[in-house]
């Protein structure tokens, strides 16, 4: 006798953001899929859900593994929710994080610049896009930070969260 649900074809993880999107209308990107890596990986961590797997057939180990996953994915949103308030409330970790992704950023302009290069060739559109970075980098400075690395008055204004 049947269960009744149909089977899905296995789906190899890169493409379930674009599986979730068609499926449900949904609008996750690139980025969002980092919270499923992040998911999948702590799974793969657990050694209780190891054990599980090795020693169940396949419809008694998904039970486990739903019940696991129902943890992880809170466990994930409380970790994120952390980084979160401690990023809107500690002025200092603001100012590292805001140090580390700009330096990110530079890396990533670099790489646009030489793409840019080598696809186009075409010195006006590098400047474009130098010129637009410039002022999307200004405006964070002036709108998030003041020089000496504290919060200004307009991004002081964001709601903030109790630790």
């Amino acid at each position: 006798m049947g269960s009744g649900l149909l089977r899905e074809e296995p789906v190899a993880l890169s493409r379930l953001i674009d599986l979730v999107n068609e499926r449900f209308g949904t609008d996750f990107t690139a980025a969002d899929q980092l919270f499923f890596d992040q998911i999948i990986a702590a799974a793969m961590k657990d050694d209780a859900l190891k054990q599980a797997a090795k020693a169940n057939p396949e419809d008694k180990f998904a039970l486990v593994f739903g019940n696991l996953l129902e943890t992880l994915f809170i466990e994930r949103m409380d970790q994120n929710e952390e980084i979160f308030a401690r990023y809107m409330n500690d002025p200092a970790f603001q100012a590292l994080v805001a140090q580390w992704l700009s330096d990110i950023s530079k890396d990533i302009d670099e790489i646009c610049r030489r793409t840019l290069t080598r696809i186009c060739g075409d010195q006006a559109l590098i400047d474009q896009f130098n010129a637009s970075k410039k002022d999307l980098d200004d405006y964070f400075l002036k709108t998030s930070f003041g020089a000496d690395g504290t919060q200004s008055a307009e991004a002081s204004t964001l709601p903030q969260t109790s630790t």
